[in-house]
């Protein structure tokens, strides 16, 4: 863990250890007020896409505006993805990891007890599943331009798998970064994330590739086993109604 300060009114904190309930460690960077004299409250941005990325945090909220307005703000590295440790799999820890994290800001000395919540896309994501776990200090979330569920309208559309969206997701987004990650472990070939990040500019002969489940540049990766998952559950079934917030709204 590193801190700096900016201006002499902003001090930023990164890759503090915030840790799961299953032992394993997600890592955030606090953008905070430099005092010590009154708590804030907090918001919480939790993304696959790296936090450290100043492009993408923006995405969600400008950190030293919310901090002049007397906010802290915390960007976190979801599971298995850059900083933070575990295995990346959409959407199945996200409820888990989220109502963790948001309880983890809440206890911190600079932070009121109040958290909220923002983002869009897979950073709305994360809120909605933290909310479907009645967090008890989540006091606001703004999602934006997400889903309600993560079958009908995120990987299939009326029935059809949404192969445009989920290859090009997972080639661009996703994968490199497994790989990358696997091969530091030993447990695939060095050149795997460069291969996958090529074949992320070859979308349009790839779509017409067949049969899906021998799709050149997954077939055989261990870097996006959701991939095939997601194949094989082609209607809305157990494997999909576990994260359907849709079917949560009482509890959220």
């Amino acid at each position: 863990m590193s801190s700096s300060s900016v201006s002499g009114r902003i001090v930023v904190e990164r890759n503090m250890a915030v840790p799961m309930r299953d032992g394993v460690i997600l890592r955030a960077d606090v953008w905070r007020p430099d005092r010590d004299d009154r708590p804030v409250p907090a918001i919480l941005v939790r993304l696959p896409y790296a936090k450290d990325d100043g492009w993408m945090r923006n995405q969600a909220i400008d950190a030293l505006q919310a901090v002049e307005a007397g906010f802290a703000v915390v960007f976190q590295d979801t599971r298995g993805r850059f900083n933070s440790d575990g295995d990346f799999y959409p959407f199945v820890h996200e409820a888990a990891d989220g109502y963790d994290s948001v309880e983890w800001v809440a206890a911190q000395p600079w932070c009121d007890g109040a958290v909220g919540m923002t983002g869009a896309s897979y950073f709305g994501a994360t809120q909605w599943l933290a909310a479907t776990m009645q967090p008890p200090h989540l006091k606001a979330m703004v999602p934006i331009i997400t889903g309600s569920e993560y079958y009908e309208g995120w990987a299939y559309q009326g029935g059809a798998f949404q192969l445009g969206f989920n290859l090009y997701w997972t080639l661009f987004w996703l994968a490199p970064v497994t790989a990358q990650r696997l091969a530091a472990a030993g447990k695939a070939a060095v050149d795997e994330a460069t291969r996958l990040q090529f074949a992320a500019d070859d979308l349009d002969r790839l779509y017409r590739h067949l049969p899906l489940r021998t799709q050149p540049p997954l077939a055989g990766s261990l870097s996006a086993p959701y991939y095939f998952d997601w194949l094989d559950h082609s209607s809305t079934d157990a494997y999909w109604q576990a994260t359907a917030v849709n079917r949560r709204y009482a509890q959220t």
